[in-house]
C-alpha cells in the first residue's frame, strides 16, 4: 500500500512527499527504513494497525525572515504519510523505532512462527540413486567433459 512517492507542489515551498524507504529482512525480523531529512523526532509517529505499519510526519517550514524576497523555493515541507502492508500481523509492544541523523528504523520482530521458514534441498533426477544437488553445485554427470 505505498503512497505517491514523488511530490505533489502546491503553495510555494509546500510538497507532500511520501518518504523513501528500504525494507529488509532476516531470519528474525523485518526492517523498514526512511529517510525523514529536516524532520524532528517529535514531529514522526509510526503506527501498526494489524499488518499494516503506517509512518506520518510533518517536516515544518524554516524561514528565518519572513521579509526576505526568495527567488527560488525547492526546499519541501509539510505533511507525510508512508504505509506498508507486512507479509504477517507484528505484536505491537515488541516493535522498535529509532531516529538518528535523520533515518528512522523501524524494526518488526517475526514470531516463531513466522521464523519456521527452512529452505528445501533439491534432489536431481528421478531415482533415489542421484545425490542431492544443493542451488549452485552442478550435477555431477553435468561436470564431466568428453
Amino acid at each position: 500500500m505505498p503512497m505517491a512517492s514523488s511530490p505533489r507542489v502546491g503553495e510555494a515551498g509546500r510538497s507532500i512527499t511520501a518518504p523513501r524507504i528500504d525494507v529488509s529482512e532476516n531470519d528474525n525480523e523485518f526492517r523498514i527504513t526512511a529517510d525523514l531529512p529536516g524532520v524532528a523526532p517529535a514531529d514522526v509517529s509510526v503506527t501498526l494497525d494489524d499488518d499494516v505499519l503506517t509512518i506520518r510526519g510533518e517536516k515544518k517550514a524554516q524561514r528565518e525572515d519572513e521579509r526576505q524576497n526568495y527567488h527560488v523555493i525547492e526546499r519541501s515541507y509539510g505533511a507525510f504519510q508512508r504505509s506498508l502492508r507486512l507479509p504477517f500481523s507484528a505484536e505491537p509492544g515488541k516493535v522498535q523505532a529509532n531516529f538518528e541523523h535523520g533515518v528512522l528504523t523501524v524494526s518488526v520482530p517475526k514470531s516463531a512462527q513466522q521464523q519456521r521458514s527452512q529452505r528445501i534441498e533439491v534432489r536431481s533426477g528421478s531415482t533415489g540413486g542421484e545425490t542431492a544437488v544443493q542451488p549452485g553445485e552442478k550435477s555431477a554427470g553435468r561436470d564431466r567433459h568428453h
